[in-house]
């Protein structure tokens, strides 16, 4: 391996989303990109490049851990976009608004990870990463199935179990009001022997 191929970043860059915590699906939120050379000098008219990948969230809310809000009938495959191609401005900085889209169902609450790419004039870059949560739905239904303290973890058919269920709003405060719901339990058989 050649030594020029291992440079460390020679550009600080500071991604600024003012305080939010949630991006949710049909919101534009102001972020401000800003770059600095490792000197101090900013980042003048350089290329910059910001990628988005969406993957599973676990445990999304942690006041609820041990509540279950994903679908587990929904798969999900991480996605990556391309959200920002742009150049810096004379104070090496940037604002924009991104707008995020699924190709697919989401199971639950996802987290999106951003991958910021200062371009320097010869073509070298330095990267960043910061993630933030990101809600495709305006309210989750969250299920607690009944602690098991059997062996093998299983409820018995023929008995009565209390299921504790919670509805929350993106950013993990209780929905009030009544909300309809529709779920469905299944009965799995399963025999270890064949």
């Amino acid at each position: 391996i050649k030594i020029e191929t291992i440079m460390p970043n020679r550009l600080k860059i500071d991604i600024d989303w003012k305080g939010l915590m949630v991006w949710k699906m049909n919101d534009k939120p102001s972020v401000d990109v800003r770059s600095q050379w490792l000197f101090g000098a900013p980042a003048q008219k350089l290329a910059v490049t910001v990628d988005a990948t969406l993957s599973r969230k676990s445990e999304p809310f942690p006041a609820y851990k041990s509540y279950v809000f994903e679908n587990p009938e929904v798969s999900f495959s991480s996605e990556t976009k391309t959200i920002l191609e742009a150049k810096l401005n004379d104070e090496g900085a940037l604002n924009f608004s991104p707008a995020l889209s699924l190709e697919q169902r989401a199971p639950g609450m996802l987290k999106a990870g951003l991958l910021v790419k200062v371009f320097e004039p010869g073509g070298a870059f330095s990267s960043d990463y910061g993630s933030i949560d990101f809600s495709p739905y305006s309210r989750y239904i969250g299920m607690r199935s009944p602690e098991l303290k059997n062996f093998w973890d299983y409820l018995e058919t023929g008995k009565t179990y209390p299921m504790d269920i919670v509805a929350l709003n993106p950013d993990g405060k209780l929905v009030g009001g009544n909300t309809k719901l529709t779920a469905r339990l299944y009965k799995v058989q399963w025999r270890w022997w064949w």
